[in-house]
C-alpha cells in the first residue's frame, strides 16, 4: 500500500514554454535525425551522378532519379515539420494563455489505483493500467497514457523537488510494470 502523494503546481509559462519546445523535439527527434541521413544521400548521389557523367555512364540517369527522389521526399518531411511546429505552438499558446488567465493550479494526484491529473483544460482521474510508459527527459518525467485517446502528462522536477520526484518515478514505474503483464 503506498501513500498518495498529491501536488499543487501553479502555472508557471516559462516552464510550460520548455516543456512543450522539450516534447516537440522528442516527437520529432527520430524523424530530423533520419532527415539527415537523407540528405547525406542525396549530396553523395549528386557528387555521384556528377563523376557519371564525366565517365559517360548510362547508370547516371537512374542514380540522379534515385537522388531526385530522396531530395522531394527530404523536402516533403522538413515542410511537415515546419508546419507542424507552427500550429502545435500556436495551439500550445493558446492553452497557456487560457490556463494563465483562469489562474488555476495544476493538481497531480497519485493513489495506489489512479493517476489523477486537473487544470484548467482537463480534469480526470485514470486508471494505472491506462498508462502505457513513462520517460524522463530532461528532468522531465512524461507519462503516456492511452485510454482511446493518447495523451501525454508532463511533470517536472523543478516543479516538486527531488525527493518528491524520485517517489514518484518509482512509483509510475512499479505501476506500469504491475499493469503490464
Amino acid at each position: 500500500m503506498i501513500n498518495n502523494m498529491r501536488f499543487e503546481i501553479p502555472f508557471n509559462q516559462s516552464l510550460h514554454d520548455q516543456q512543450m519546445v522539450l516534447i516537440f523535439n522528442d516527437t520529432w527527434k527520430s524523424h530530423l535525425s533520419r532527415l539527415k541521413i537523407q540528405l547525406l544521400f542525396v549530396i553523395l548521389s549528386f557528387s555521384l551522378v556528377i563523376y557519371m557523367f564525366y565517365a559517360q555512364s548510362n547508370l547516371s540517369y537512374l542514380v540522379m532519379a534515385i537522388g531526385f527522389f530522396y531530395l522531394l521526399n527530404s523536402i516533403n518531411v522538413y515542410s511537415s515539420y515546419l508546419k507542424s511546429k507552427k500550429k502545435f505552438f500556436i495551439r500550445q499558446g493558446e492553452v497557456a494563455n487560457a490556463v494563465s488567465e483562469d489562474n488555476k493550479t495544476t493538481v497531480w494526484e497519485f493513489t495506489e489505483n489512479h493517476l489523477y491529473f486537473k487544470d484548467a483544460l482537463a480534469d480526470g482521474r485514470l486508471h494505472w493500467k491506462t498508462v502505457q510508459n513513462m520517460r524522463i527527459i530532461e528532468d522531465t518525467m512524461v507519462i503516456t497514457v492511452d485510454y482511446g485517446i493518447p495523451s501525454q502528462f508532463l511533470i517536472g522536477r523543478s516543479e516538486i523537488g527531488d525527493e518528491e520526484f524520485s517517489k514518484i518515478t518509482s512509483l509510475v514505474k512499479q505501476k506500469i510494470e504491475e499493469f503490464s503483464v
